[in-house]
């Protein structure tokens, strides 16, 4: 459905007229007030379901393509606005940190909102999507994201290059032991790297097999002093 092009948080359904509409919630939280909302919407608007992602989001599907303004006018009603969509930075994912975790490492909701507000919707060559973990359980998928940050005991380990999809790979360890202001510079680099060398529409791990992993190593990490154990990964 070519007029779903460009629109923000609309998927074209393979039904004519009908999109699917993708919400973006922050860590994942929604208050009762907020759900019993949604709950009304998909009620008059959609199909009567929702459908819960891998990024702690949700999906409102079988929403007539003429109805999407209205549904997305109630939902910033209710504090909720639409998921991101196309070659941008995407709804940045993270796990319940030490709010009730007896696993992680920090409290992770500042970093989250600092992620979020610095880098979600940047204009990238493809999609790249951010993935903040508390421990070494992963429990939001950070191998398996463009770029996926995992808190450790001496600061955070950061892995570049995953993806789900098709043709899943998992993200190589690039740095350990990093601090939270070395996370957001090798993030900057990063971002700066794909700009740079991506040709078309690759993704981040596409960029990095052609170029080589010491080749984004050296861009991203010149001036960090904490480096893999095995610089060959």
């Amino acid at each position: 459905m070519t007029k779903v092009r460009g629109r923000i948080g609309l998927l074209a359904q393979r039904q004519k007229d009908y999109v699917t509409i993708r919400l973006r919630i922050p860590l994942g939280k929604l208050t009762a007030e907020q759900m019993e909302g949604i709950s009304q919407i998909i009620e008059e608007y959609g199909d009567g379901y929702a459908i819960p992602t891998i990024r702690k989001s949700l999906e409102i599907p079988w929403v007539r393509f003429e109805d999407s303004n209205k549904v997305l006018k109630e939902l910033r009603k209710m504090g909720l606005s639409a998921g991101s969509c196309g070659r941008k930075v995407r709804t940045i994912v993270a796990c319940a940190g030490l709010g009730h975790c007896i696993h992680s490492h920090r409290n992770l909701e500042k970093m989250y909102y600092k992620l979020l507000g610095n880098y979600y919707m940047k204009d990238t060559p493809t999609k790249f999507k951010i993935s903040l973990s508390g421990c070494h359980l992963a429990c939001n998928h950070p191998y398996i994201n463009d770029f996926g940050i995992i808190a450790t005991e001496d600061g955070f380990s950061i892995l570049v290059g995953g993806k789900g999809g098709r043709h899943p790979q998992f993200g190589k360890l690039i740095v350990e032991g990093v601090s939270e202001e070395e996370v957001f510079n090798i993030l900057d680099k990063t971002l700066e790297y794909f700009r740079k060398y991506a040709q078309g529409r690759e993704r981040i791990y596409e960029v990095i097999k052609r170029n080589g992993v010491d080749h984004f190593r050296g861009y991203v990490l010149e001036g960090v002093k904490a480096w893999p154990r095995d610089s060959k990964n």
